[in-house]
């Protein structure tokens, strides 16, 4: 699933225009099957605080978040105090209808919209 995700995010990041800023990943323990448990750490936190900051120095003027999780919708709701629009990108599982309302615009992607940018070349779909 890591590298699905890698390659969907480089696909953006090669667009151009697009800092990726990713979180902290640190292993919690060893679930029943033996196999060892992660979970991500300060990554809400480091996002929101990066997109207001941001925003102050006004490094841009709309911002693509790509989540589903409606603790951003505070930070969301200080970047466009700021003057700048924030835009969510998500997937139909992504149930957050608070996150959606507050942010500027809404991209909502398919499964099938998002498959060609991660799967790897000569594999099928």
């Amino acid at each position: 699933m890591y590298a699905d995700q890698r390659r969907f995010f480089d696909y953006f990041v090669k667009q151009g225009g697009i800092v990726l800023r990713k979180g902290i990943v640190k292993s919690v323990g060893v679930g029943k099957d033996g196999r060892r448990i992660y979970r991500e750490k300060r990554t809400d936190v480091r996002l929101a605080l990066d997109m207001y900051k941001l925003a102050l120095e006004d490094d841009y003027d709309v911002g693509l978040l790509l989540s589903g999780d409606s603790d951003f919708a505070e930070a969301v709701r200080f970047v466009q105090d700021a003057g700048k629009e924030i835009w969510l990108v998500s997937i139909p599982r992504w149930r957050s209808q608070h996150l959606r309302r507050v942010c500027n615009y809404r991209i909502i992607l398919s499964m099938q919209e998002i498959i060609p940018y991660i799967k790897t070349p000569g594999v099928p779909t």
